[in-house]
């Protein structure tokens, strides 16, 4: 079972964690068996336990982005009452993107609950995601950096164009012109 001090470092494992692009599932997973906790995981309260501070930060979350939440939920009796999303209107679909990623997620979770929950018990294999999770970000930072950082229409074509002898913008300025 679940000791006070081990359930208080674990909770702010999991509120550190899960503001960060990294699994703060797999933390909670990992650090009792590295830190040599006699706590078994395969056991329903471990489960109960880590979905409770989940259900925690959801919550805290919930409140701290309240005015958001507000427009989003405006936002989806928008499209409930128009029976359309609006082509400006950001909260909308974010509301209906929401629910859309949130059924196929959910469907998926029902359905392989027990496999994943006896795969995801084993520290060693939420290590080796954790490490995949950590090259996955790695490379689309590396491939970020990459991209040239450009501002608007504008930035795309500043330096593309020149001013012909009537005094009119047209044609593609090339190397040596």
């Amino acid at each position: 079972m679940i000791n006070l001090i081990q359930a208080a470092v674990l909770g702010f494992l999991q509120g550190i964690t899960e503001l960060f692009p990294i699994s703060s599932l797999g933390h909670s997973v990992i650090f009792p068996k590295l830190f040599g906790w006699n706590l078994d995981q395969s056991q329903p309260y471990f489960l109960t336990f880590l979905i409770a501070t989940h259900l925690a930060t959801a919550i805290v979350l919930f409140f701290f982005f309240l005015k958001d939440w507000i427009q989003v939920f405006k936002g989806l009796g928008r499209v409930v009452r128009d029976r359309k999303i609006g082509a400006s209107d950001t909260y909308a679909k974010l509301g209906v993107l929401l629910v859309v990623g949130t059924i196929p997620a959910g469907i998926l979770g029902l359905a392989l609950e027990k496999p994943i929950r006896a795969l995801f018990a084993s520290p060693l294999i939420a290590a080796v995601f954790l490490i995949v999770n950590g090259l996955v970000l790695f490379a689309a930072e590396r491939l970020r950096q990459r991209q040239p950082m450009t501002v608007g229409a504008s930035a795309a074509s500043q330096g593309t164009e020149r001013t012909t002898s009537d005094g009119s913008v047209g044609g593609s300025v090339t190397a040596g012109s």
